[in-house]
């Protein structure tokens, strides 16, 4: 179920920092972010793999790739049986050939973004692994091992 429960602006100061105002739940806030580099490199990478991706078959989960140059940060969203979100992230996953590995970490807690952020409630555990393999810039393979059960999953690029 898709709600609309607020509204948001992205405002650029530069390539490296930008101000969020948004309003969520009728509560207004404004959070001033930062790039965050993961990687560097003097050549572009022969394929970028940023995006969002899914599997149309499967609505309600998906996967937000980030690639800078070799390397690919990627945060997953999925629900648990009761309907609770749960986060994941990979936060290292360097690009080798058409894909990559590495680790996967579960992350709980943090802050609403509706209140001043503590840091303190954040909690971040390694529950396993997560490797990408793309067929070509569009679709691919996602294997996953959380809390050792594995599965693989078909992705392609969501279009909005």
């Amino acid at each position: 179920v898709v709600a609309k429960v607020g509204s948001g602006t992205l405002v650029f100061a530069n390539n490296d920092s930008a101000s969020f105002s948004y309003t969520l739940n009728n509560v207004a806030a404004v959070k001033n972010v930062t790039r965050q580099p993961l990687a560097s490199g003097t050549a572009a990478p022969l394929n970028d793999y940023s995006d969002l991706w899914w599997n149309a078959d499967e609505s309600g989960w998906g996967v937000a790739l980030t690639q800078q140059y070799a390397m690919i940060f990627a945060a997953m969203y999925t629900y648990d049986a009761n309907g609770n979100a749960i986060w994941y992230v990979a936060s290292s996953c360097p690009v080798v050939g058409a894909g990559c590995t590495g680790p996967l970490y579960q992350v709980t807690g943090g802050t609403a973004p509706t209140v001043t952020w503590n840091g303190a409630n954040k909690v971040v555990t390694q529950v396993g692994a997560v490797s990408f393999v793309f067929t070509d810039s569009s679709i691919g393979t996602m294997n996953v091992t959380i809390n050792g059960v594995t599965a693989t999953m078909a992705i392609s690029r969501q279009p909005f």
